[in-house]
Order: C-alpha cells, then sequence, then structure tokens
C-alpha cells in the first residue's frame, strides 16, 4: 500500500515537473500592455482581444464568444486612480467600498478577503448583480481586487456571466497574477 502510495506520488511529481515549464512557456507568449503613467505591466491570453485605453478603463481585454447561445464576453479591466489623500490605505475604505457596489441591482456580496498582491496588502470582493444592456438582461458574476500602491488605487476587475464564472476564473486568476506594478 504504501509502495504504491509512493508510486502515484512520483507520477504526479514528474506530470507536473513537465507541466510547469509548459505552463510557464505559454503564459510567456502572451501579449501585455505596459502602463507607464501608472507604472504596471500586465499580461493576457492571445486569444483575448485588447481595447484600448478610454476615459473609463486604461487596461481591458475581452474573451472570444464561445459560439452557440453565448452572448457575453467575460472581460478583466483595471482602473489606476491617483489618489490625493496621504496615508490612504485599503482597509480604511473597505466599506465605503462595498457600499457603493452594493446599489447596483440585485448585488450579493458573496465573500471579502484581503490578500498579497504585488507585495502590498489587496482587498478582494466576490459579488454578484444584474446588468441590463440592450434590453437583455445578464447575471453577472464579479470578483475585484483593490490595493493602494504609493499614491495609486488599483483596482482590477473580473466581470463574468454567472454561468462562465467557475469555468473562466483560472483564467482571469492568472491574467490578474501577471499584472505587475513598479
Amino acid at each position: 500500500m504504501a509502495t504504491q502510495r509512493l508510486k502515484s506520488i512520483v507520477m504526479a511529481i514528474m506530470v507536473l515537473g513537465l507541466l510547469f515549464p509548459r505552463l510557464a512557456a505559454a503564459q510567456a507568449a502572451w501579449p501585455a500592455y505596459s502602463n507607464e503613467a501608472f507604472g504596471y505591466r500586465i499580461s493576457y491570453p492571445p486569444d483575448w482581444e485588447f481595447k484600448p485605453p478610454n476615459d473609463k478603463d486604461v487596461f481591458f481585454v475581452t474573451s472570444r464568444l464561445d459560439g452557440g447561445g453565448d452572448r457575453f464576453r467575460e472581460n478583466i479591466n483595471c482602473k489606476p486612480l491617483r489618489l490625493q489623500i496621504k496615508g490612504f490605505n485599503i482597509r480604511s475604505a473597505e466599506a465605503q467600498i462595498i457600499a457603493g457596489v452594493a446599489t447596483m441591482p440585485d448585488f450579493k456580496l458573496i465573500s471579502t478577503a484581503y490578500v498579497r498582491w504585488n507585495g502590498v496588502e489587496a482587498l478582494r470582493l466576490e459579488y454578484t448583480l444584474s446588468n441590463t444592456t440592450n434590453g437583455e438582461k445578464y447575471d453577472i458574476h464579479i470578483q475585484q481586487q483593490m490595493s493602494v500602491i504609493g499614491d495609486v488605487l488599483y483596482a482590477i476587475t473580473f466581470t463574468s456571466e454567472e454561468g462562465s464564472y467557475a469555468r473562466y476564473l483560472p483564467m482571469a486568476t492568472r491574467i490578474v497574477n501577471s499584472m505587475k506594478v513598479n
């Protein structure tokens, strides 16, 4: 029994050893967007579409439509904001942030957590809501991560149709974690 278990562990290590270099190489081939004004770089999968910056979003990528009945493109955006308040920290703003998103239709807070991201503390929110676009109602699932680095508040948001959230979350997590702030 112990020998069989040891063989299984060795096999798993070998498979992971073969898999991790391929994953790293695949991510290395991802296109990247750099923003000098806010001092960050973020990578995204080559089959996602990059949208040029505008006054609402500094970084915005969307998934492709999956065909058939898919009518929503999962997306990730980053909205940095230069702060005018000295000593601002994300914990002191948590209640205001939640109150701001809680005004959205059918808002339901799923979880809040503090995580390390780019060497600092970040607030991660997960919530659902509904949104109507062009007369069509969507049930939306969002994971949003916010942190203050220097004098900038970085808010990076993954938005998905409710039924696709679990499938896209691993890719969204890789994109979010690819973001490096100088």
